[in-house]
């Protein structure tokens, strides 16, 4: 578990949108902020390591490797196989959609097939030492399936469905407030003192509260008094 608050929208030196998760999976993102294959039908992706699986293992000496688990094509040439098969699956093969988004997309797919960060280039080629040979394809087929599926739902998902828009889901901060809160209330617990205008306290805990009305906030410090605070 992480921090499940997302910087949404920010106006300015002013005014901070936050998106909080309602981690209503148990996660820090069940809005799919970040959309992973949990986020996806299952149904669907499914099928689509069903159909890599066979393009692993079925498919020798025709599909995508060889016995040995060493690629039978170019990195690219894969990747593009991978991500018309799920767009297939996804999209309906050979429909206007799935051609529409291979086609808009294609320099990012290129790009997302080779590249040195972030690539799926160590999927496919199994570098630094990594013998393909012993490697489960199956679990290659499910792990490349879930990579691609969640690449391609990334990238088709309209910019009003992405959950920075859930407003129900804000947490507005005003920032000129939050400095008039922490200056007339807010206490450092190590000598009782409170803060300048402007000020930015130290804390030691992952528990604080921010500034409150009316009461100081919880577990900030001064500079001066940090280094001798006990955590609480």
């Amino acid at each position: 578990m992480h921090d499940p608050m997302t910087v949404a929208h920010e106006i300015g030196k002013w005014v901070t949108i936050w998106h909080v998760d309602p981690e209503k999976d148990g996660s820090d993102d069940s809005c799919g902020w970040f959309i992973r294959s949990r986020h996806l039908d299952q149904a669907v992706l499914k099928k689509i390591a069903d159909r890599f699986e066979w393009e692993w293992t079925h498919g020798v000496p025709y599909g995508w490797f060889a016995e040995n688990g060493e690629p039978n094509y170019s990195v690219q040439a894969i990747v593009i196989g991978m991500f018309h098969l799920a767009t297939g699956e996804m999209f309906g093969h050979w429909t206007k959609r799935q051609q529409r988004f291979l086609q808009t997309n294609l320099w990012r797919i290129l790009h997302f097939a080779e590249n040195n960060c972030d690539s799926a280039y160590g999927s496919i080629m199994r570098p630094y030492g990594i013998d393909n040979s012993n490697s489960d394809p199956k679990d290659r087929a499910r792990n490349a399936a879930a990579m691609i599926a969640s690449w391609i739902a990334r990238a088709d998902r309209p910019w009003w469905k992405h959950p920075r828009w859930h407003i129900r889901h804000w947490k507005i901060q005003v920032h000129c407030i939050l400095a008039l809160k922490r200056w007339l209330f807010s206490r450092c617990e190590k000598c009782g003192k409170g803060f300048k205008w402007g000020e930015s306290p130290y804390s030691n805990s992952w528990n604080g509260t921010g500034p409150l009305w009316f009461r100081s906030e919880k577990h900030v410090h001064h500079s001066r008094c940090s280094e001798t605070a006990v955590v609480k």
